[in-house]
């Protein structure tokens, strides 16, 4: 059984960002160009490493970026769109129980909590990833808590550095989806090293064990390229 913790390289991109609140403009046009261009660190940890039926378990999750992305219409209202620029750092946390369903194990959540900012932050990751840092000290933060069925605004804080713990390794993915009304392209290139991270979440120390397959540093530019292909009326 995997937790929640698992992230591909364009999951990790578009968490990097996702918070800044991406959109097509108001007069969307047929094709968009998303870009995202510059390093990312991320650090995973769990309470549950090795999660048996019963255990209440705690992931969290810290996506540091020091990037740009912006997008491109080839609408004439459309235009450039900055979206970030910068350094920028995302915070989750996910509590959830171990239960079992047909058979297996199964993460039953029963919390979860996202935020992220840019201000006020520091982020610091080396061109060659040898090292990487980041500091936070107000993230504004939504929890949901599905055993309460409340929700509820918060302030969160992160620090947490980064060290290598592996080779430099090229990143290369993409893909394309298409139909009859829409085409989708993506690619990212670069390179990627394992990482060791540690350090404080709200003033304690970070709970749980470094999820090593999970933490790892990037320095990328992905493209991601949408058509919306259109047809005559009738």
């Amino acid at each position: 059984m995997r937790t929640r913790l698992a992230l591909s390289v364009a999951a990790a991109l578009a968490a990097a960002i996702a918070p800044l609140g991406l959109a097509a403009p108001a007069s969307a046009g047929p094709v968009f160009h998303l870009v995202f261009n510059g390093r990312v660190a991320i650090g995973s940890w769990t309470t549950c490493p090795q999660p048996k039926l019963g255990d209440t378990c705690l992931d969290t999750v810290v996506i540091a970026s020091d990037a740009k992305s912006y997008e491109n219409s080839d609408q004439p209202t459309g235009g450039h769109f900055l979206h970030s620029k910068g350094d920028r750092v995302t915070l989750r946390h996910f509590w959830y129980t171990i239960t079992e369903f047909e058979g297996d194990l199964f993460p039953q959540t029963t919390k979860e909590s996202f935020g992220g900012t840019d201000v006020g932050v520091s982020v610091s990751i080396t061109n060659r990833l040898t090292k990487a840092s980041a500091v936070a000290p107000s993230i504004p933060m939504r929890t949901f808590d599905y055993v309460n069925d409340t929700e509820t605004e918060e302030t969160g804080s992160v620090s947490v550095t980064w060290q290598p713990a592996g080779p430099l390794e090229p990143v290369r993915e993409g893909g394309r989806t298409s139909t009859r009304d829409y085409l989708m392209k993506f690619s990212t290139k670069g390179w990627s090293r394992m990482a060791t991270a540690g350090g404080t979440d709200g003033g304690a120390p970070i709970a749980g064990s470094v999820f090593q397959s999970e933490t790892v540093m990037y320095s990328v530019r992905q493209a991601e390229l949408s058509v919306y292909k259109g047809r005559p009326a009738g």
